[in-house]
């Protein structure tokens, strides 16, 4: 690699000078000797005097060129001394320097005035991917494929820095693309030249100093890219922003709080304060809040009724944080509003709805006090005049002695089964309205047990009945009313399942799915069955799918519902005409669960006991 030369200009201009100084002593002393014997010439002939005084000028010449020459050996070696030192001096200037340019990441080149190539340091050949070769300044881009920044032609050879640097032209950082042997990607390069000039201001080339800004310039495109996504968020986010300054005034917000208010940007930043979009309540919790706020730095769940533009006004939730500089004081909020009206608008619906939904439940849960005192006091009061007939009868019957012809016989008959069909409904009316009114005695319930005992009664009155009973847990309830619930379920699922040849009754349980809430008991026959369309029917009062060939009030089914619903479950159906029917009941799993407890309870005291 060529390395900068220098000379010591000054030191060898200096030996110079003291070689000359001893030429002219040398010089000078000599035509001394000359005029002085050409002086005391005439008067040695003329005196006849002595040699001896021209032996005594011709020694005083001689000293005088002694010391002449003398001092000039002093100068010469004085002056050699200093060109030494200044040759050293810049011998490690040089050194300095190109260690500097060795390690130097950006690339350095110097030409002269013809373009030859004077030095270059490594990281030059590094960046351009090739050594450098000497070549006119005309193919310097073709020969280093130099492009324009766009990368569709070559750059102008002329316009290169180091071409501008030649012809005595500075240039600071112009982007030139190169392509590096090997690679498809261009590289982009920023350089800037300066022309070379002695000290008298003589221009003897030029020189340029380039970097490659790929990675840079890749880096600040990503920035932008990210600043642009960023402030996209910014503006498009579902919420709004905005920033107040310490007096409260907009410095920044984005687009969906202006389209929220109606206005642009311009009418807003650094116009507008935040407090003149409020109405007279707004602005008292604002100048109530705001100050507060800087101090402690943040504020959640603020509501505001903002006013738009068009002087309508919408309610917004605010919450904020405070930004502060580095002594601490207060710069801008960071705040974001989030537009409520429509939930404002649903809590006063719900509001309303909800106010309605409790007049309406006070109304029907009057109408159901009333409905219930009605029917129990009705169901008392028609109990007294049944019996009253049903006793009668019974006396009718007695005193007629011949007895009735069958007409009357069958009159009778049909009389005295209406009245008892009308003490059973009232005794179904009671039961009905116990179990809406009756107060609920919780305690574990073994369903086991009175399974067991309600198949003893029934299967006194269907002994062909085949029961099926699978093994039921024990569960904290009424024991009166959870009996009386499962008593109307078997009794209807035997009475349905008359007609068949083999009747079978089927108690148990479904098996939960995973951790179920529930648990869900079943009582199935294989009876006739029911309509699955008139499913909804079922559990009402007085309502019955079957003719008069099934007796029953059409109450049972309801007390069933009501019990169930009392207990925190649910009751429902399912059948197929024909094919038997499916009553459910699911009570909640805490209730089973808590029972166990009593149950386990209860055994540890009973060994304990016993122990």
């Amino acid at each position: 690699m060529p390395r900068l030369r220098a000379c010591g200009g000054g030191a060898f201009e200096s030996g110079m000078n003291g070689r000359r100084q001893i030429s002219s002593a040398l010089v000078y002393g000599s035509f001394a000797s000359i005029i002085l014997l050409l002086l005391a010439l005439p008067y040695l002939e003329d005196q006849n005097r002595p040699t001896v005084l021209l032996d005594v000028a011709l020694s005083l010449v001689a000293f005088l060129l002694l010391i002449l020459l003398y001092r000039a050996t002093l100068r010469e070696r004085d002056e050699r001394r200093r060109a030494e030192g200044a040759l050293e001096d810049l011998r490690h200037r040089s050194a300095v320097l190109n260690s500097v340019l060795l390690s130097m990441s950006d690339g350095v080149a110097v030409v002269d005035l013809a373009g030859r190539f004077l030095h270059t340091n490594p990281a030059a050949d590094a960046l351009l991917g090739r050594p450098h070769v000497d070549t006119e300044p005309s193919r310097w881009s073709a020969e280093f494929e130099f492009l324009t920044p766009d990368g569709a032609q070559l750059y102008p050879p002329e316009e290169l820095p180091l071409a501008r640097a030649m012809r005595g032209e500075s240039s600071d950082d112009v982007p030139v693309m190169v392509r590096r042997p090997g690679e498809s990607a261009l590289r982009q390069l920023e350089g800037s030249g300066r022309p070379l000039l002695t000290e008298s201001g003589e221009r003897i080339g030029g020189m340029v100093v380039f970097r490659d800004v790929t990675e840079r310039i890749r880096a600040e495109a990503e920035r932008l890219r990210s600043a642009a996504e960023v402030e996209d968020l910014y503006n498009c986010a579902p919420c709004g922003y905005h920033s107040l300054g310490p007096d409260g005034t907009f410095l920044r917000i984005n687009d969906t709080e202006l389209s929220w208010l109606g206005y642009e940007r311009a009418e807003v930043v650094g116009r507008m304060k935040f407090a003149d979009l409020l109405g007279p309540a707004g602005v008292e919790l604002f100048q109530r809040e705001f100050p507060a706020f800087k101090e402690r730095g943040w504020v959640e769940g603020l509501e505001f009724d903002l006013r738009r533009k068009d002087g309508s006004t919408f309610t917004v939730l605010l919450s904020a944080v405070a930004v502060y500089d580095a002594e601490g004081r207060y710069v801008q909020s960071r705040s974001t509003i989030f537009d409520i009206s429509a939930r404002k608008q649903a809590e006063r619906e719900l509001s309303d709805l909800n106010a309605a939904l409790e007049k309406r439940q006070a109304e029907i849960e009057s109408a159901y006090a009333e409905l219930e005192s009605f029917s129990y006091s009705v169901s008392h009061d028609l109990r007294a005049p049944l019996r009253h007939m049903d006793g009668f009868l019974e006396l009718f019957a007695a005193r007629v002695v011949d007895g009735l012809d069958p007409t009357s016989d069958r009159y009778l008959g049909l009389v005295r089964q209406a009245v008892k069909r009308m003490g059973a409904l009232i005794d179904d009316l009671l039961d009905f309205s116990r179990t809406g009114r009756a107060e609920m005695r919780a305690q574990r319930v073994a369903l086991d047990g009175i399974v067991r005992e309600l198949r003893a009664e029934l299967s006194l009155e269907a002994p062909g009945v085949e029961w099926r009973v699978a093994e039921l847990p024990a569960v904290r309830g009424d024991p009166t009313l959870l009996r009386q619930m499962l008593a109307n379920l078997l009794s209807n699922a035997v009475k349905y399942s008359r007609p068949v040849e083999r009747p079978v009754v089927e108690i148990g349980t479904q098996p939960a799915e995973g951790e179920a809430a529930e648990i869900v008991l079943f009582v199935r026959d294989n009876g006739v069955g029911f309509d699955p369309e008139y499913t909804h029917k079922l559990f009402g009062v007085f309502q019955r799918l079957h003719g008069e060939e099934f007796e029953g009030t059409g109450i049972g089914l309801a007390i069933v519902r009501r019990v169930a619903q009392r207990h925190g479950g649910r009751a429902w159906a399912e059948s197929t005409p024909g094919k038997g029917a499916t009553f459910c009941i699911a009570l909640p799993r805490a209730a089973v669960d808590a029972a166990a407890q009593i149950g386990e309870s209860r055994e540890t005291r009973a060994a304990g006991g016993a122990g």
